[in-house]
């Protein structure tokens, strides 16, 4: 799976730590679900490692991509996902994944500071 056609789905998560998939009804989920591929497209040599930023009390999506991103984890078996509103992080703990989805942020930055950017510049010219 890449990043692209993780971003053209949708950003799918299989834990969902804050809570995005609660206010979600029960159609909508299965809408999602119906939709998410149930195996890659391409077999990865690998399991990857995807955080997704994104705070579920700034914009109604957050929450039905977040699922979707959930589910696209766990039936695809393509990677792992972490979900976090950014806070709990350092830029150091950043360079344990192998991709960043940024989850429809709004109202913050969660790279703030020049310490993040010279750490996600670092990772991204890697």
């Amino acid at each position: 799976m890449t990043l692209k056609t993780t971003a053209v789905v949708a950003v799918i998560l299989s834990s969902l730590p804050m809570a995005a998939a609660s206010g979600l009804n029960e159609q909508l989920i299965r809408k999602i679900d119906a939709a998410v591929p149930d195996k890659p497209t391409v077999k990865p040599a690998h399991l990857r490692k995807v955080l997704v930023l994104g705070r579920d009390d700034t914009h109604p999506p957050v929450k039905a991509a977040a699922k979707m991103l959930g589910l696209m984890a766990r039936k695809t078996g393509a990677f792992a996902v972490t979900f976090s509103d950014g806070t709990d992080l350092k830029p150091e703990s950043f360079l344990q994944y192998d991709a960043v989805i940024i989850n429809n942020l709004h109202g913050y930055d969660p790279f703030a500071g020049p310490k993040w950017r010279s750490t996600i510049r670092g990772t991204v010219v890697k």
